[in-house]
């Protein structure tokens, strides 16, 4: 028994190490990915690019609903690493951010990733227009760096955006921006409803299976986040956060009337499947606007030079708010039920629409440079 009990605790152990690294990953993954697609990106289709980010997470979720069904709990785990395996091979074959390179001086190595990244016929492609665009926020970037070293306080570092008088500059109005968004895209219940689909399904005493309905929910938000490359550039950031967030706020409403409805006698048979269509309402509306596009304004709205901190900070507290709203979920429902727990993450959803119509900027289309002069004004 002793033995047994020895190998368990190794067994928790080494399950604890393998997801804290893997914890790690996925939050440097959360912090590079959306800055080097925006930097790599011609500002026509940026935001189609930035969508790429939230897709792959969708594909991931939507092969764990699927495979976790049927594979052992090990080939699951295989096949996840494989995935990991290959894009680390398939990133030595992907050139440097020109941004970072013109920062480092290597003016050539940027044109030639330029060259890479903006045509298959690369000898056919002039950078110099655009290595200028990008050379003068370089220099920006370098002055203000420079200047603001010199002080003892620094707006572009955590300190000094609270501590200058700072708090109207980009760095600061960013800073605000996509910490709201993030920590409300984490309110609306998101994740929550993703982590115990399966019970609320269960619960809800649909005659579908729930882990037929969990793979469904997975697809739909897989076909939804593929469908915004569509639209995310002609509709822009802010049209789609408004609507992504009253639709999911009228459908979290309405996803208990189902289960009301049974508890007052009548017969809902013929309305078995609401409860997993208004689900599916909520991804399609999550995948559109709230799911992707927060990802990729984080890139767009920060300043380079504050880009660092700024992200590292935004997506800690992001994460910190997923644990909190998945850990709270559970007694929520058993406190004030699941309708209550709809209706608050409903709630959620609208006050997240109110300020995205008061405090978020359209970035559809501009380049860095002028989301940097648009933010330098009063906010």
């Amino acid at each position: 028994p002793r033995s047994r009990a020895v190998q368990l605790l190794l067994q928790v152990a080494l399950l604890c190490t393998a997801r804290f690294i893997q914890g790690m990953s996925l939050g440097l993954g959360a912090v590079v990915c959306p800055i080097y697609n925006e930097e790599i990106a011609d500002a026509r289709v940026r935001g189609s690019l930035g969508v790429i980010y939230d897709l792959m997470l969708t594909v991931g979720i939507l092969w764990v609903y699927t495979a976790g069904a049927s594979l052992p709990y090990l080939w699951l785990n295989i096949s996840s690493a494989f995935t990991a395996v290959l894009s680390a091979i398939l990133l030595f074959f992907i050139p440097e951010s020109p941004v970072h390179l013109l920062l480092k001086n290597r003016t050539k190595e940027a044109e030639d990733a330029l060259r890479w990244l903006r045509s298959k016929k690369r000898d056919n492609y002039d950078p110099s227009q655009e290595i200028r665009s990008l050379q003068r926020l370089v220099d920006k970037t370098k002055v203000d760096l420079q200047s603001r070293s010199l002080t003892s306080l620094n707006p572009a570092s955590l300190t000094g955006v609270f501590t200058a008088k700072n708090f109207t500059g980009p760095t600061a109005k960013s800073f605000y921006i996509i910490l709201s968004l993030l920590v409300l895209r984490q309110l609306g219940g998101i994740n929550a409803l993703t982590f115990y689909t399966v019970d609320i399904f269960r619960e809800a005493g649909s005659s579908l299976s729930p882990y037929v309905s969990t793979a469904v929910l997975g697809l739909v938000e897989f076909l939804m986040t593929l469908a915004t490359f569509a639209f995310v550039d002609r509709l822009g950031r802010r049209t789609l956060l408004l609507l992504s967030s009253v639709l999911m706020g009228a459908c979290l409403a309405g996803i208990p009337l189902h289960g009301y409805l049974k508890v007052l006698g009548y017969d809902v048979t013929l309305v078995e499947w609401l409860p997993l269509v208004l689900l599916a309402l909520y991804l399609c509306a999550f995948s559109v606007g709230f799911g992707p596009i927060p990802w990729f304004m984080m890139a767009e709205l920060v300043p380079t030079e504050s880009k660092g901190w700024v992200t590292g900070v935004v997506v800690t507290v992001n994460w910190l708010a997923l644990f909190l709203v998945t850990q709270l979920f559970p007694g929520m429902v058993v406190s004030i039920g699941s309708a209550g727990t709809f209706l608050v993450y409903g709630v959620l959803n609208i006050v997240a629409a109110v300020f995205v119509f008061a405090c978020v900027p359209e970035t559809r289309g501009k380049t860095i440079e002028m989301i940097q002069v648009e933010l330098g004004g009063k906010f």
